[in-house]
């Protein structure tokens, strides 16, 4: 890949990760407002979810594409410069993925009339998880060779 391509990869990486983290984030709190308000008020939160939970959706396609066509696209592949990117996308999956599937069921059962909290823990989960990931992205050297 040139390197304009690849730029414009990591720009692509970046939007994606920031709507996928930005979707999730307003999707909790989204939650737990509609948890907290009458039935009669609920079917507005629907409605709302169901267009967070397409941009959570379109952020993390966007950010695994990218991230992996930027990962693949290099020499060596990032994949063997250092332990970084295995850290990361352990984190990813453990941290995000997780988080953004717990939050899609959510959605779906709140839709069907079925509301019960999110457990207290997913948001400290989430916020640790992309506070690592970021760190591990922007600085060049941690944990690389």
């Amino acid at each position: 890949m040139s390197l304009t391509t690849l730029l414009w990869v990591r720009v692509a990486h970046v939007l994606g990760f920031v709507l996928w983290s930005s979707g999730l984030l307003t999707g909790i709190f989204l939650l737990r407002a509609h948890a907290s308000v009458e039935a009669s008020a609920r079917q507005a939160f629907v409605k709302i979810e169901k267009v967070v939970g397409i941009i959570m959706d379109a952020g993390a396609t966007l950010a695994m594409a990218a991230g992996f066509a930027f990962a693949f696209g290099t020499t060596p592949i990032a994949f063997k410069t250092g332990g970084w990117l295995h850290m990361k996308l352990a984190l990813v999956v453990v941290g995000v993925l997780s988080v953004h599937g717990m939050v899609r069921v959510k959605m779906r059962k709140y839709r069907n009339g079925d509301v019960s909290p999110l457990p207290s823990w997913v948001l400290p989960v989430l916020l640790v998880s992309l506070a690592v990931i970021i760190a591990l992205g922007a600085n060049p050297t941690l944990l690389r060779k």
